[in-house]
C-alpha cells in the first residue's frame, strides 16, 4: 500500500465540506479540512438568504428535490440537538396577477409531487389577513419554511468534525491535483507565501466557486460552473411583514424575494447576475430596479429605505439561457467531487453529506 500523508482530505470549509467531513471522519480521523480564505463559509455559505427551503421549485426526481425534502428534516433535528438557532417563518409564494395564477398552481403540484404536503392555498382576503402590505390575487402558504443561523452551523459542523479528529488548515489553496501510482493523490498547495504538496488516499473535492476547476485539475473532464452573483438590499426600519415573501420565479433564480434574519430585519434579493469576478459590492443605482420588482407585491414600499447590503455568488451549472441543472456528483476512484452546490444546499447540507459518503465508499 502507497505512503500517504493523510487517509483524506476535504478541500473547502463551506457548509458542505464541512457537512461531508463530519459524515466522513468517523471513518478516517486523522482528515484534513482544507480552507483557502481565512476562516470556512467565506465565500459561498455565509452570504445568502439563510433559508431553510421546503423543497418547492426542483423538478420531481432531482437530487435538489429530494436532498432538500430530506435534508430539511435531518437540519432541523441537528439544530435542536446542538442548540442552533432557526426559526420556522413560513413562506408565502405569491402570484401578483391573475396571469401568475397557474404557474403558482403548477408550483404546488410540483411540490406535492416532491413530497412538500403541507402547503396551504390561500385567496386574496385570507392574504390581506395575514399580510396587510402584501399585494397578491393568489397564494400559496409553505409553513416549513424558515430561517437558520447559518453562521453557528458552520461553526457546530466544524467543531463536530474537530471533535472526531479532523483538522482544520486555512490560507491553503490547491494549485493542481495528480493520482499517484500507487493509488490515492498528489495535492500541489500554495498558502501564506509557501508552496508545497500532500499525500492522501481520498479526496473530496467541495470547492464550491472552484470545484470544476479542481476537477479539471486532475485531469478530467469537467463541466463549467458559472459564477452567478446575487445581490441584496435591506430595508431600514421595521418590516411590513412577518413571512417570508416570494413571487413566482424567474428563469435562473426565484426572483427578488423578501426574506426576514433572526433580528427580524427585513432584506429584498437576490437578483441574478452571472460574472467572472469575485467581486461582492452591491451599487446602490441598483436601487430602482430592485424598488420597481418589491412594489409588484408590496406596492407602498418607501425607496428611500432601500439600502444595499451584501451579495453572494453562488456556482451554478445552469447558465444564463439553459434550463435546470441539478446537483452533481462525480466520482473517480477514491475521490469525489461535488459540483453546482447551490440553494438549497444549505439546507441539503446533512443529506448531500450522507449521500457523499455513500457514493464515495459504495456503502
Amino acid at each position: 500500500m502507497a505512503d500517504f500523508d493523510v487517509q483524506c482530505v476535504v478541500i473547502g470549509a463551506g457548509v458542505i465540506g464541512l457537512a461531508v467531513a463530519r459524515q466522513l471522519v468517523r471513518h478516517f480521523p486523522d482528515m484534513l479540512i482544507l480552507e483557502q480564505h481565512a476562516q470556512p463559509g467565506t465565500e459561498t455559505s455565509s452570504r445568502n438568504s439563510e433559508v431553510i427551503h421546503a423543497g418547492i421549485y426542483y423538478p420531481s426526481g432531482s437530487l435538489k428535490a429530494r436532498l432538500c425534502v430530506e435534508g430539511k428534516h435531518l437540519l432541523r433535528e441537528y439544530c435542536r440537538q446542538q442548540g442552533i438557532t432557526y426559526r420556522d417563518t413560513g413562506k408565502l409564494l405569491v402570484a401578483s396577477t391573475p396571469n401568475e395564477t397557474l404557474k403558482l398552481r403548477q408550483l404546488a403540484q410540483q411540490a406535492e409531487e416532491n413530497g412538500v404536503l403541507d402547503l396551504q392555498h390561500l385567496s386574496q382576503s385570507e392574504l390581506s389577513n395575514l399580510e396587510p402590505e402584501l399585494n397578491a390575487c393568489a397564494g400559496v402558504l409553505s409553513p416549513s419554511t424558515g430561517i437558520i443561523d447559518s453562521h453557528a452551523l458552520l461553526q457546530q459542523l466544524l467543531h463536530d468534525a474537530q471533535q472526531k479528529g479532523a483538522t482544520l488548515v486555512c490560507h491553503t489553496r490547491i494549485t493542481g491535483i495528480s493520482p499517484r501510482k500507487g493509488g490515492g493523490y498528489c495535492l500541489q498547495f500554495s498558502g501564506q507565501g509557501d508552496t508545497g504538496q500532500l499525500n492522501c488516499e481520498y479526496l473530496i473535492n467541495a470547492g464550491g466557486l472552484h470545484s470544476s476547476q479542481l476537477l479539471a485539475s486532475s485531469g478530467h473532464a469537467s463541466p463549467h460552473t458559472w459564477w452567478c452573483q446575487g445581490r441584496y438590499f435591506s430595508l431600514q426600519g421595521k418590516s411590513p411583514f412577518r413571512h417570508l415573501i416570494y413571487p413566482m420565479p424567474q428563469q435562473a433564480g426565484l426572483g427578488i424575494h423578501a426574506t426576514l434574519n433572526l433580528d427580524n430585519q427585513l432584506r429584498f434579493g437576490p437578483d441574478t447576475h452571472y460574472t467572472q469576478q469575485l467581486d461582492y459590492r452591491v451599487d446602490a443605482e441598483l436601487q430602482p430596479l430592485f424598488a420597481e420588482a418589491i412594489r409588484r407585491y408590496y406596492p407602498n414600499l418607501d425607496p428611500s429605505r432601500l439600502v444595499p447590503d451584501y451579495s453572494g455568488i453562488r456556482p451554478k451549472l445552469q447558465g444564463p439561457r439553459d434550463k435546470f441543472a441539478d446537483f452533481t456528483l462525480i466520482r473517480h476512484a477514491k475521490s469525489l467531487h461535488l459540483l453546482g452546490i447551490e440553494s438549497p444546499g444549505l439546507t441539503s447540507c446533512l443529506a448531500i453529506a450522507a449521500l457523499a459518503e455513500r457514493t464515495l465508499l459504495q456503502l
